[in-house]
């Protein structure tokens, strides 16, 4: 069979189908190589490969003992010891393995996926299907998909006077927490009263429940933007309450529709993808420090355990997860807990009047129609 720098073709679609972050990492830098020997990471396979190589559908890949393996039915069918990927790696260019650590660092996606295919010397890269054009209409953003809070939640607030929808961004608050959706029951109960200082026809706010999210999640970014890892470290304490108590903490009828405009909306997605960036970059540091205290294989186990000392003294977790936008939104509901539902509507009021079109359409919870 033949092979290039030691690896076989089966060898080196095996390390494109473990994705181009962690094979970038390890073919860009010794560390990186150690990391990946040391994570006993294990996965399902990438599709453009599963297209090269269809009897691989369904298949799973693991670093065990020095190696990584792809089994497939229950068969161990290609193999690659760290010896042989040293070795590949070695005869890299070096400034292609520049190229990969850089993009690696830099998360430069875009970019990442075809550095590693070339890096690799693979066939060329198949095209994957094309994605099925979305229902949603024209102009409207939704940033993850949810469980509507109601019926009437499901479609954007926001209307043209000439019945086209405008660049609202939908988002959801995710499952909220005991306390926290019955600070929002709060508020809704808040805008079902009259006062006559409401110029509607029933006298009741005209807002929503959904508005008093947005605001409390613009005023979050206004006057009080969290720090990246501050952020971080709050979704951990979110993620490990829902796994103690996910059936009692977190109801499962607790998800709530909010909207922000396409400013905000921007705000947030950078934000959010900042954070996970630095935290990326921490956790990168934390490795690098580890391996120049401890290097070489002999140390593998201590420096498991020294990263775990490391990354615990800094209080973040040891995987960089994606953070959803609901993240913000609980932040943002527990800063407005304790104030009053009545101040909390009357800024939703002034969020609807500012980034609304129009009023809402009618709902049990707003005083319109």
């Amino acid at each position: 069979m033949e092979t290039l720098h030691g690896l076989a073709e089966d060898q080196r679609l095996l390390l494109a189908a473990m994705g181009s972050g962690q094979i970038a990492y390890a073919l860009g830098s010794s560390w990186g190589m150690e990391y990946l020997f040391d994570s006993h990471a294990g996965g399902t396979l990438r599709s453009v490969v599963e297209m090269l190589r269809p009897e691989w559908e369904h298949g799973w890949y693991g670093v065990v003992r020095g190696r990584i393996e792809l089994e497939v039915g229950g068969e161990v069918v290609v193999k690659l010891t760290r010896r042989r990927m040293e070795t590949y790696a070695a005869a890299l260019p070096e400034e292609v393995r520049a190229a990969l650590y850089a993009s690696y660092r830099n998360r430069d996606d875009d970019v990442l996926d075809q550095l590693v295919w070339d890096a690799l010397a693979l066939p060329p890269r198949p095209d994957l299907p094309a994605v099925r054009p979305s229902t949603r209409p024209p102009g409207y953003s939704s940033h993850m998909d949810t469980v509507p809070d109601s019926v009437e939640d499901e479609q954007p607030d926001d209307t043209e006077d000439d019945g086209g929808e405008t660049a609202s961004c939908h988002y959801s608050t995710g499952r909220l927490t005991t306390a926290q959706a019955r600070t929002v029951n709060t508020w809704r109960q808040q805008l079902t009263l009259t006062d006559p200082r409401w110029s509607t026809p029933n006298q009741r706010p005209p807002a929503s429940s959904s508005d008093c999210i947005a605001a409390a999640v613009t005023d979050l970014l206004d006057t009080a933007r969290p720090e990246h890892l501050e952020l971080v470290r709050y979704a951990d304490r979110m993620r490990e309450q829902q796994r103690t108590n996910r059936a009692g903490a977190f109801p499962a009828g607790s998800v709530v529709s909010f909207y922000l405009p396409p400013s905000y909306a921007d705000q947030l997605d950078a934000l959010l993808a900042d954070a996970q960036q630095h935290h990326a970059d921490t956790l990168d540091q934390a490795r690098e420090q580890v391996l120049a205290e401890l290097p070489g294989r002999a140390n593998a186990n201590a420096r498991v355990m020294r990263m775990m000392s490391v990354v615990g003294s800094l209080n973040i977790p040891l995987k960089a997860y994606r953070l959803p936008a609901g993240t913000l939104a609980r932040m943002a509901i527990d800063r407005w807990a304790a104030k009053p539902a009545a101040a909390v509507v009357a800024a939703a009021v002034g969020y609807g009047r500012e980034y609304h079109a129009q009023q809402h359409r009618a709902r049990k919870d707003m005083g319109v129609g």
